[in-house]
């Protein structure tokens, strides 16, 4: 599953019915979207294989969720190798859960630290905008799609962009959200506004296009880019296993009882207790 909150305008139809051979348009394409989004929301569970690139820098992660009665994602997450250009490395066990009370990270030495900054963070982000970390589809200009094979898949590619006007707003949003929490790092560890100056700007995290690769036989996204206005590509997720409705109990999601629980109530005190837990 692609963990993002999706905007919706649910597609009533069979695109994904469609043989391989035929030419898909581009509004059959974004049709296949909006449906393999929807589906997202419709399995009770799901385990991935995931490649996740950003920079130069991607990692490899095995992701499995669960969808619970009353509509909660729990997620678990365990990091397996982080590639730095040319230079793969294995790295300790860690892992992160969402669960009830919140955001994990299960670390050496059987410590768990319970990151409540990061709610915290998410709810800031979507009072400014409650759609932030939306796929807008409901918005979307389809402008490409076409058929091709990846790793012996036959899928239909689709991008999107977004409009102008929804760009720039997006971008205003963007920046008020990152001078909020640079102000709250600041405030919090202490940090100098020098070292701010070459995190990201707005430019560089906000999407206006958007491409994924589909399966059109079971519309399942199988990868996922953003790219920058400028073309370059922001992020990248890539599949290589999806197993869907699969048997998870709930205590998968839950710290080990065993586990010393450290709580982080602000960036500053997760950085400090990251650097506990590598002794």
């Amino acid at each position: 599953m692609l963990r993002l909150a999706f905007l919706i305008v649910f597609f009533c139809g069979s695109v994904a019915n469609q043989t391989f051979a035929d030419n898909y348009s581009d509004s059959d394409g974004l049709a296949l979207l909006k449906q393999a989004l929807k589906k997202e929301k419709e399995w009770k569970s799901e385990y991935t294989l995931e490649i996740k690139k950003v920079g130069n820098r991607s990692k490899q992660s095995e992701i499995y969720y669960k969808r619970t009665p009353d509509g909660l994602l729990l997620e678990r997450a365990e990091l397996k190798t982080i590639n730095a250009g040319p230079t793969q490395h294995e790295v300790p066990p860690v892992v992160t859960l969402r669960n009830r009370t919140g955001d994990w990270s299960l670390r050496l030495h059987k410590r768990a630290i319970h990151m409540k900054y990061v709610q915290d963070t998410i709810n800031a982000a979507r009072e400014i905008d409650p759609d932030y970390d939306a796929i807008p589809v409901d918005v979307a200009i389809p402008y490409a799609t076409k058929l091709i094979d990846s790793n012996n898949r036959k899928l239909v590619e689709i991008s999107i962009r977004v409009p102008d006007s929804f760009y720039e707003q997006k971008l205003r949003d963007r920046e008020v959200i990152n001078a909020q929490y640079k102000e709250r790092v600041i405030s919090e560890t202490g940090q100098s506004r020098q070292l701010f100056a070459n995190t990201p700007t707005a430019e560089d995290v906000v999407p206006y296009v958007y491409t994924f690769a589909i399966d059109p036989a079971t519309a399942t996204i199988w990868s996922a880019q953003r790219f920058r206005k400028s073309g370059e590509l922001i992020s990248e997720h890539t599949f290589t296993e999806i197993k869907r409705n699969i048997e998870l109990s709930d205590d998968f999601f839950e710290v080990p009882k065993n586990y010393e629980i450290w709580t982080a109530n602000t960036v500053g005190e997760y950085i400090k207790y990251l650097t506990l837990t590598a002794k």
